[in-house]
């Protein structure tokens, strides 16, 4: 982590708030992450693709360190968490989770079998260049967003999008698709 990013990350830790793992088709209400805005100008990514591959990365190279197995990546899911961080970025929906059930009945619509499924979202003011590492500290700092970095989930999609103010929104959403073992 750069030094000048510090001030920011602890702040953005700060408000990060607690995830809790969502059951499918829940409404419950989530709290949201934030980070705080950049001193600098946010400077456009060589890809937002590349950016969405990066968060998968960071995420599956945490799981492994803590020896749980890698998210595979679902490019259906991924263009529903896509869409979303889409709809926030140009203001149809406001920061956080609403239309949840939506999207988990997207994902079964999309055909991905799932036992669980949860949410994360960020949305940060950093550069381009940082966004993903803030974002991801931002979640690996908080209770609730890390509890379904490391749940009991087998596959993902990340989206990102850019607000016309520079803002960057990111959607991870988590669908569990084994069956749960039995005792015995």
């Amino acid at each position: 982590m750069k030094p000048r990013l510090a001030p920011f990350l602890l702040l953005s830790l700060a408000a990060c708030a607690a995830a809790p793992l969502v059951p499918a088709r829940s409404d419950t209400p989530w709290p949201v992450a934030r980070s705080a805005p950049a001193s600098t100008p946010v400077q456009a990514p060589a890809s937002i693709t590349e950016m969405e591959r990066q968060t998968h990365e960071r995420i599956n190279r945490y799981r492994a360190s803590r020896g749980l197995p890698p998210l595979a990546y679902n490019d259906a899911v991924a263009a529903i968490a896509r869409r979303h961080s889409e709809d926030m970025a140009a203001g149809r929906v406001p920061f956080g989770h609403q239309g949840f059930d939506q999207r988990s009945q997207a994902v079964g619509a999309a055909g991905v079998d799932q036992r669980s499924i949860a949410e994360n979202v960020h949305e940060s003011s950093y550069p381009a260049e940082s966004a993903v590492e803030v974002a991801v500290s931002g979640w690996l700092g908080s209770p609730g967003h890390l509890q379904n970095i490391v749940g009991a989930y087998d596959l993902t999609g990340i989206g990102v999008a850019r607000s016309p103010r520079g803002v960057w929104y990111f959607t991870q959403i988590f669908v569990g698709t084994r069956q749960p073992r039995r005792a015995g």
